[in-house]
């Protein structure tokens, strides 16, 4: 998507962020398809929810159907 979210206090509130976004995307129609959302990194997942280092750029791979409407922004 292109876009800078706001600083939060957990990988949960960035996440929802993410997820909002996404469905305001839909809800434009810009959107045809909702992406799944999977954290991917080589920690364990509980980790990466349990600790919200505030020195740690958040990286969301965003992967789009063939005939997906968004681009490549």
């Amino acid at each position: 998507v292109g876009d800078k979210f706001r600083p939060t206090d957990s990988a949960e509130q960035l996440k929802i962020q993410l997820i909002n976004k996404m469905q305001n995307e839909q809800t434009m129609g810009r959107l045809d398809f909702a992406p799944a959302l999977n954290i991917a990194s080589y920690t364990k997942l509980t980790d990466a929810l349990s600790k919200n280092p505030k020195d740690v750029i958040y990286t969301f791979l965003i992967f789009e159907n063939y005939n997906s409407t968004i681009g490549s922004e």
